[in-house]
């Protein structure tokens, strides 16, 4: 049977910058690292004698918090730029504030719905990680 664990990166910058997320490139908190130290020893132990792939995005946050859990579970990530969570375009290493002025308004069908400029929608980031080709071959 196969299994497909996905983690969070731990609490990262942004979050308390008040900056936006998604391809906001910002590194963990003390807490962030605190907390993927802590997912890594658990990983460990459920992941024992299992063989396993492991991925991550390569923006900061995900890619640090990867190597951290790496180091426990003794593997190395292989970092995916396709992997990135939501493009937010335009509104990228902007505050939330600065976002707001920019948003643009909710249209239907909401997975169609790109909410910023030059951003992408929840169906195009399906599609774009949907298409990675090493995830079909294994």
């Amino acid at each position: 049977m196969k299994h497909l664990i996905l983690i969070r990166h731990g609490e990262a910058e942004h979050l308390l910058t008040g900056q936006v997320g998604g391809w906001t490139d910002t590194k963990l908190t003390e807490v962030g690292q605190q907390q993927a130290r802590l997912t890594g020893v658990r990983l460990s132990q459920l992941l024992r004698d299992t063989p396993f792939n492991f991925y991550a995005s390569d923006l900061s946050r995900a890619r640090e918090t990867a190597e951290i859990i790496g180091s426990a579970i003794g593997k190395h990530p292989t970092l995916v730029q396709e992997l990135r969570e939501l493009n937010n375009g335009r509104a990228a290493n902007l505050s939330k504030e600065e976002a707001k002025k920019i948003k643009i308004p909710l249209t239907e069908p909401v997975l169609d719905w790109i909410p910023y400029p030059e951003a992408e929608s929840w169906n195009m980031m399906h599609l774009r990680v949907s298409r990675i080709p090493k995830f079909h071959s294994r």
